[in-house]
C-alpha cells in the first residue's frame, strides 16, 4: 500500500483498477479492507474503478456465514459509493443490494478467456464409436466439489439411461481429484469417464470442440460464469440451471433453460436442464 500511494502521489488522476473477489481480500471472505484501501487512495489523488467479479455474499445459516455475508455486502456497497466507476459481471437489475446507489455503473459479461474458440465451431466431432460426448470444464474442490461431483453423476447417469452409451470428458482444475470421483460414482454404467486435467487453453478449445454438448453445474448460469460462457463460444449447447443471477446475454434466443429432465430439443440444438 505505501509503494501504491507513492505511485499515485506522483502523478495526479491515476486511474486504479481493483477487482473485488472476497477472497482475494480475506482469507475467510471478510473483505472489509476494501472500502478503506479506495479511500486511503482518493485522498492520494488517484480515481478508482472496481470490478465486482463477486457480487453476492457467500451463503450459509451458521452464526460465522450470516456475519461474513454483512460484512461482504458492506464493503461492496461502501466500495461501490467510494468507487468513481463501478463494472458489473451481472446485471445491476439482478442485484439486490445495489438499490438507489448504482451511479457509474456498467454491466461487462465475462468472456470465454480462450483463444480463438471461433476454431472449434467447424471441428468435427469426437465420434468415437459414434458415442455422444459431454464435457464438464472446472470442478469446485472441498465439500462443494463432492456435492457438484453428486449431480454430475446423477445427470450424467440419467441422459446415459435415456441415450444409451455416452462419454464424459472431465477438463480443468480440479478434474484430477473430483474426476476419480466421478470415475467411482458411474462405475458399472454405461459412462465412459476421460479425466482431461488442466490443459493449455488451445487444448481446452480443441477438447471442447470435440465434444457435442457441455454440462455446467457450478451453480446457477450467469454472465460472470466464465468456464460456462467457453462453451458457448465453442458452440456448444450448454446444459445449466436458472438461478437469480441468470439474465441476457444468456438468456438471448439462441439458448435456452428449462427446468426439466435433460432431453434433447433438436429444434434448438439445446439440451433441456
Amino acid at each position: 500500500m505505501r509503494e501504491l500511494r507513492q505511485k499515485v502521489g506522483n502523478e495526479r488522476n491515476t486511474w486504479v483498477l481493483l477487482q473485488y473477489t472476497a477472497l482475494a481480500w480475506s482469507r475467510r471472505g471478510f473483505s472489509l479492507r476494501v472500502p478503506g484501501i479506495i479511500q486511503s487512495l482518493k485522498k492520494n489523488g488517484a480515481r478508482c474503478a472496481v470490478v465486482f467479479h463477486d457480487v453476492e455474499g457467500y451463503y450459509g445459516n451458521r452464526l460465522v456465514d450470516r456475519i461474513r455475508r454483512a460484512a461482504q455486502l458492506h464493503s461492496m456497497g461502501e466500495a461501490m459509493r467510494l468507487a468513481d466507476f463501478s463494472i458489473l459481471t451481472v446485471p445491476a437489475e439482478k442485484i439486490p443490494w445495489i438499490g438507489r446507489i448504482s451511479r457509474n455503473v456498467v454491466f461487462i459479461p465475462v468472456g470465454a478467456n480462450l483463444p480463438s474458440p471461433e476454431t472449434a465451431w467447424s471441428q468435427e466431432k469426437d465420434r468415437a464409436k459414434n458415442l455422444p460426448a459431454v464435457a464438464v470444464f472446472s470442478l469446485s474442490g472441498n465439500r462443494a466439489g463432492a456435492e457438484k461431483v453428486e449431480s454430475i453423476a446423477q445427470t450424467v447417469r440419467y441422459a446415459a439411461e435415456c441415450t444409451g452409451v455416452l462419454r464424459l470428458f472431465v477438463i480443468g482444475r480440479h478434474s484430477e481429484s473430483s474426476g476419480s470421483q466421478l470415475k467411482e460414482k458411474l462405475m458399472g454404467t454405461s459412462v465412459q469417464v476421460t479425466i482431461h486435467g488442466v490443459l493449455s487453453a488451445e487444448e481446452v478449445v480443441q477438447k471442447l470442440g470435440a465434444s457435442d454438448v457441455l454440462l455446467f453445474t457450478k451453480g446457477p448460469i450467469s454472465s460472470r460464469r466464465s468456464s460456462a460462457i467457453a462453451g458457448i463460444a465453442c458452440a456448444l449447447p450448454v446444459i445449466a440451471g436458472e438461478g437469480w443471477e441468470t439474465g441476457a446475454p444468456i438468456t438471448e434466443p439462441a439458448s435456452c433453460l428449462y427446468p426439466k429432465p435433460p432431453e434433447m430439443n433438436s429444434d434448438r440444438r439445446c439440451w433441456a436442464s
